[in-house]
């Protein structure tokens, strides 16, 4: 690609490479998991305040 077609190229590889590196496969598995439990937990706890109501 030319530099002069695309001049924000630039800019967007420097901020990519100042990023840092991405976490572990693990690590997102868990918080995926953790995250999927809290939503789960708030949604039982709506479902029960509405209930009780």
């Amino acid at each position: 690609m030319s530099e002069t077609k695309y001049p924000f190229l630039g800019t967007v590889k420097k901020a990519a490479l100042a990023l840092p590196d991405s976490p572990n496969v693990s690590e997102i598995i868990e918080i995926a998991f953790i995250d999927e439990l809290e939503t789960f937990v708030g949604k039982k706890i709506q479902i029960r305040v509405i209930d009780n109501c």
